[in-house]
C-alpha cells in the first residue's frame, strides 16, 4: 500500500512530508535519490562580497585553506540531504548528477547563460570534488537537469529528486529542496502546467529577455492544469 498523500495542505512550519506520505507509521519505502549536483557547488562555495562587519570578504583559495572549508560545507550538505530523506524513506541508490562538456543549448541559442558571471575557481573545485570523491554522474549531453530527467524516467518517476532549480518541477516526482529542507509532490498534471508555463513565460535565469512581454499572470490566466498537450501547444 503506497504512502503517497494527495492532500493539498501544507504547513509552513513543517517539512512538508504530510503532502507526500499519508501514513507515517507505515513501513518505509525504498527510493532512488537523484541529486542536482550542479547547484550544490554554488551553494556551498558562495561568499558575499562583504562580511558582517562591512569589510570586503577574503575569498576562499587553495593557498589560504579556503578549499578545506568549502569541502566541509559540501560534505555536510550531502550528509544532511541523506539524513533528512532517511527520516521517512530507505535510500536504495543515490545519483549525484553534474553537467558535462557537451551542452547543445549554447549552439541552439547564443544568449544561453551569456549574462552570467564566470564560474569561480572554488566552485569549479567543488564540481570536480563531486566527480572524484562522490562518483557523480557526468551528463553525456547537457546539464544535470537532463540526466535527472532521464534517470527519473527510467524508474517511472518514482524516486526522490533533490535540488532547488524550478526546472526540476517539470518532472512528476517527490521533490526535496535542500535549501528549504522540505518535501513536495508534483503530479503529472502539475508537472505539465509547470513546463508549459515556463515555455510561455521564458526563463530570465538562463535566457535574458527571451519573452519580456509575457509574464506569470498572463500564463495563469490563459493556461489550465486540465489542458491536454494539444491545448498547451495551441
Amino acid at each position: 500500500m503506497s504512502r503517497l498523500s494527495t492532500t493539498p495542505e501544507y504547513r509552513e512550519e513543517s517539512d512538508g512530508i504530510e503532502n507526500v506520505i499519508s501514513d507515517l507509521n507505515a513501513p518505509k519505502e525504498s527510493k532512488v535519490v537523484i541529486i542536482d549536483g550542479d547547484s550544490l557547488p554554488y551553494i556551498c562555495g558562495y561568499q558575499p562580497k562583504y562580511d558582517e562587519f562591512g569589510k570586503e570578504t577574503v575569498l576562499h583559495t587553495l593557498e589560504n585553506g579556503g578549499y578545506d572549508i568549502v569541502e566541509g560545507y559540501l560534505e555536510e550538505k550531502i550528509l544532511e540531504i541523506y539524513n533528512n530523506i532517511e527520516k521517512y524513506f530507505t535510500i536504495k541508490k543515490a545519483y549525484i548528477c553534474v553537467k558535462g562538456k557537451n551542452n547543445p543549448r549554447h549552439k541552439w541559442l547564443e544568449s544561453y547563460k551569456s549574462h552570467r558571471t564566470e564560474t569561480t575557481a572554488v566552485v569549479k573545485h567543488l564540481q570536480q570534488m563531486l566527480i572524484t570523491k562522490y562518483n557523480a554522474f557526468v551528463a553525456p549531453i547537457g546539464e544535470a537537469d537532463d540526466s535527472i530527467y532521464s534517470i527519473s524516467k527510467t524508474i517511472n518517476n518514482e524516486g526522490i529528486i533533490c535540488g532547488i532549480d524550478k526546472d526540476l518541477k517539470n518532472i512528476p516526482s517527490i521533490h526535496y529542496s535542500f535549501t528549504k529542507k522540505n518535501f513536495t509532490y508534483v503530479d503529472y498534471k502539475t508537472s505539465r502546467l509547470n513546463f508549459w508555463t515556463q515555455v510561455l513565460v521564458g526563463d530570465s535565469v538562463d535566457f535574458k529577455g527571451l519573452s519580456p512581454s509575457i509574464g506569470i499572470k498572463y500564463a495563469q490566466k490563459n493556461l489550465s492544469i486540465d489542458f491536454t498537450e494539444e491545448q498547451y501547444k495551441e
